[in-house]
């Protein structure tokens, strides 16, 4: 009798559903990832506004002013943010990173990354209204 080579139909049916059985698992691990890789960019701009501002408190004894920040050509916006603000009074305040609408990740579209203190810049609090899966590990 005469051996074919090959594969059989139920061999290639079983590797078709075993490949995208890993699909359906790598899919929202993969985009996930992306949502995280573009908050970064957002914590990014505020720890580096974060330490200016420590140090401008230590400096005056009050944190430093968005039109200061300004002056001092601090970077506002990134590929994935679309505005940088400050809420600052005296020793405490709030730093805002906006994300964009456009272009992003579907579940920070949008959203809010927030970094506040209470005691010139000597603690940091991080939230907002992005959801706490997407925020880096440091918030």
């Amino acid at each position: 009798m005469k051996r074919t080579k090959g594969f059989t139909l139920i061999e290639l049916m079983i590797v078709v559903s075993v490949i995208g059985i890993l699909a359906a698992v790598a899919v929202p691990a993969y985009q996930n990832y992306v949502a995280r890789t573009q908050v970064i960019e957002a914590y990014v701009l505020l720890a580096g506004l974060k330490s200016m501002q420590a140090q401008h408190c230590a400096d005056t004894g009050s944190f430093a002013t968005t039109p200061t920040l300004i002056e001092l050509g601090v970077t506002t916006s990134g590929k994935y943010v679309a505005e940088v603000a400050v809420n600052m009074y005296g020793d405490t305040g709030m730093m805002f990173a906006i994300m964009n609408s456009r272009n992003i990740h579907r579940g920070i579209s949008g959203e809010v990354l927030s970094l506040a203190s209470a005691d010139c810049g000597k603690t940091w609090t991080c939230g907002g209204s992005i959801p706490v899966q997407y925020r880096p590990s440091a918030c």
